[in-house]
């Protein structure tokens, strides 16, 4: 049965379940590019259903099955989408014997998998291609929040703030310790603006910290975009954030957390606009300095780096679900 909604011929609510984790430990990027991908499903009137371990307080209003408590597939599931590391190959391939299957991925190192599709903001060439019916790789498919859609970019010239932001958990345990170092340096510190999340571990000792030395702070922010649109640099960690930062044309110093950021941290750092580290990097928080520094006598003109991403990649990962259902039904 189909429905006329907005001009497509659309499915009669079908049953699309994301698998996806947001705890401590995995932080919340990959919940937050998933919401995305539902926003846009939820346009061609499908049902999203979250399946995993959810542990972060992320608003959204999506149906949330439990992985620990229940690992079986759903059974009314017409297409599942995985963006969880803890599946490997072999899980990968027993959804895609199940079901259609579409594996949001970063880094390509969980072996030889089938899938429907494989989406990779970077454009990897060392995909067995042959076993996905699409490959979705590239700058076009960065997955950003819906709200950036409508974000307003300052004029770079006109930019004075220096934003950090560490990821919803903060897993590194960097937000502190980059903080107290900045405060070394009154002409960076009254500058900054600190986000930080629902599963950061040092809350208080940032808080507290930050009140003492004059740095603003700003808890769970639902508009970060209007932060980013004040920042003539910031300091992230390496996940989802870096393509919302180049979107809205903020040079960024870039830092692992995870193994999986290396492959995008490498491409987007050939752009000129980004630097990266390691929370192992002894030297790190000098270089960030350095780096500040360096960034506030860099020229105005930051048009390449806005065209880096477009903000449509989740619209597109929607439409291309879209029309691979509605050839499957028809």
């Amino acid at each position: 049965m189909v429905n006329q909604y907005n001009g497509n011929i659309l499915f009669d609510m079908k049953s699309i379940v994301i698998r996806v984790d947001a705890t401590v430990t995995t932080g919340a990027g990959h919940l937050i590019r998933c919401l995305a991908i539902a926003e846009q499903l939820e346009k061609f009137r499908f049902s999203v259903t979250l399946w995993g371990a959810i542990d972060l307080d992320i608003s959204h209003h999506y149906r949330v099955i439990d992985y620990r408590i229940d690992d079986t597939l759903p059974i009314s599931t017409e297409l599942l989408i995985v963006d969880s590391y803890s599946e490997d190959s072999a899980q990968l391939n027993y959804y895609f014997s199940r079901v259609p299957t579409v594996v949001l991925d970063d880094e390509n190192n969980r072996g030889i998998f089938k899938a429907t599709a494989v989406v990779n903001p970077i454009d990897r060439n060392d995909y067995e291609r042959i076993n996905f019916q699409k490959c979705l790789l590239g700058f076009d498919y960065a997955i950003l929040r819906q709200q950036f859609k409508h974000a307003c970019r300052n004029e770079y010239s006109r930019r004075n703030r220096i934003l950090l932001v560490m990821g919803g958990s903060d897993f590194g345990g960097l937000t502190l310790p980059i903080c107290q170092h900045l405060s070394q340096f009154p002409t960076i510190s009254c500058r900054l603006d600190v986000v930080i999340g629902p599963g950061c571990q040092d809350k208080e000792f940032i808080l507290s910290f930050c009140e003492r030395n004059g740095i603003k702070v700003y808890e769970n922010v639902g508009n970060i975009e209007t932060l980013m649109a004040c920042a003539k640099s910031a300091i992230t960690a390496g996940g989802g954030t870096v393509f919302e930062l180049a979107y809205m044309g903020v040079p960024s110093y870039m830092i692992e957390i995870a193994s999986n950021q290396r492959p995008a941290m490498t491409v987007l750092k050939q752009t000129g606009y980004f630097e990266s580290g390691s929370k192992e990097d002894i030297d790190l928080l000098n270089n960030i300095v350095c780096w500040i520094e360096a960034v506030d006598k860099m020229e105005s003109n930051i048009d390449g780096l806005c065209n880096i991403v477009d903000g449509n990649g989740a619209k597109r990962v929607a439409q291309c679900i879209y029309d691979y259902l509605m050839k499957k039904e028809g």
